[in-house]
């Protein structure tokens, strides 16, 4: 029955015989959502409305926006919705109205596969998502490209023996538990922009790489703690060993560990470093500040505190789900601002992003693949306030409209 309802108001107002209680009715429908969506009516019935109403695609968006009460309010936050279906190929953006609780839908119907180059700078472009990728430093300094080499044994580090399992696994395996302190030897993993890979360490602790991130391990973990180094974004699940415990570094912070699962966010581009802790427990360290975690939690630390400051602040209900997204395969937008947002469009489609004045204001919502073709997503990030062209040399230059900057 709410399918029909939906249809019902939908057309309604398309035809321009709706009702403001049935406009508002419409809204909050289409926000609830149900097994028929306003996206999934948009892309059934499109044509339908073309080709029986005679309506033109401005006419239809324009009744669209009439779901707005009069000198309605707009608030600063704008949040804008994902979707993983055919209808990427539409625009959508849900405004939510500063003190009267009406909700706008806008749908704009656009070509499907390319970016909409506006300006003059460079060819129309698209970038494809990013994969297991990754190069591999040995302790001589040597470098191996991962993602060329073939799977097998790949060589033999300090005792231990390196091999790629598949397209984006690398494992150590001991082969000899005598190597002297001195003659252990580092190794490095990094992924590039565009890249991911998960690495089996000495000890079968399992790390995750996200896109821009690299980790620094002994060959033979050997001695009382386990040591590594991260830069960018890694998940560790960390093998028990009561004995010798696992320390993580980046920067001036310390994540010292027995047996858990935690992430690490260290981009020096973001606000904080994030250490997420989904099971076990973890204390981070810095200088000589310390807090213990537990699961659910998460420990932020400003990138520009100087290094005396012993500020560690405690988020007591983290979201795991956003946290975790890029390792399940998906961005999770929920609450991100737009240099939020396309920080990690930069690092998983290998672009360069140049903001064209100021930084429009706005947040999103949703989630989508990190499968997808650069264009697709960008579908759905236009808003008619915000401008997306692709420049040579891989840039992609984001800009607002003069009029709507900041609002």
């Amino acid at each position: 029955m709410q399918n029909e309802r939906i249809k019902y108001l939908f057309q309604q107002h398309m035809a321009g015989r709706s009702t403001q209680q049935e406009k508002e009715e419409l809204a909050l429908l289409a926000l609830r959502g149900g097994d028929l969506t306003i996206p999934q009516l948009m892309e059934k019935t499109w044509e339908e409305w073309e080709g029986t109403e005679g309506m033109e695609q401005d006419k239809a968006n324009a009744l669209l926006q009439s779901i707005l009460p009069p000198k309605a309010p707009v608030a600063a936050d704008r949040y804008i919705p994902f979707y993983t279906t055919p209808w990427l190929r539409y625009a959508a953006i849900i405004l939510i109205l500063a003190g009267t609780g009406t909700y706008l839908w806008l749908g704009q119907k656009q070509p499907a596969g390319s970016l909409q180059n506006t300006g003059k700078v460079g060819q129309l472009a698209d970038a494809p998502p990013g994969g297991n990728k990754a190069t591999l430093t040995l302790g001589d300094g040597s470098v191996i490209v991962l993602d060329s080499a073939a799977d097998g044994q790949i060589t033999s580090q300090g005792g231990t023996n390196i091999l790629k399992l598949n397209a984006g696994m690398l494992s150590y395996k001991a082969g000899s538990t005598s190597i002297p302190r001195g003659q252990v030897l580092y190794n490095t993993i990094s992924t590039p922009r565009g890249g991911q890979y998960q690495v089996v360490l000495p000890d079968g602790s399992n790390v995750w790489l996200n896109a821009a991130s690299s980790v620094r391990f002994p060959t033979l973990f050997v001695g009382s703690e386990r040591r590594v180094q991260v830069e960018g974004e890694a998940y560790f699940e960390v093998s028990p060993d009561s004995r010798r415990p696992f320390v993580v570094y980046s920067g001036e912070l310390e994540i010292q560990v027995l047996g858990t699962s935690f992430n690490i966010n260290a981009y020096t581009n973001e606000a904080f470093i994030n250490t997420t802790l989904l099971n076990g427990s973890v204390k981070v360290v810095k200088n000589s500040a310390s807090r213990l975690l537990q699961p659910g939690q998460q420990a932020q630390v400003a990138h520009n505190l100087q290094p005396s400051s012993r500020e560690i602040a405690i988020n007591p209900h983290a979201d795991i789900e956003k946290t975790m997204a890029w390792k399940n395969g998906l961005f999770n937008f929920e609450g991100a601002t737009l240099k939020e947002v396309m920080n990690q469009l930069e690092r998983w489609y290998n672009i360069e992003v140049v903001y064209e004045g100021d930084v429009p204001y706005m947040r999103f919502f949703g989630k989508v693949s990190r499968n997808i073709m650069l264009s697709d997503l960008i579908k759905g990030l236009e808003d008619n306030e915000v401008k997306f062209r692709m420049g040579e040399g891989r840039r992609m230059f984001v800009s607002a409209y003069p009029a709507r900057i900041n609002k």
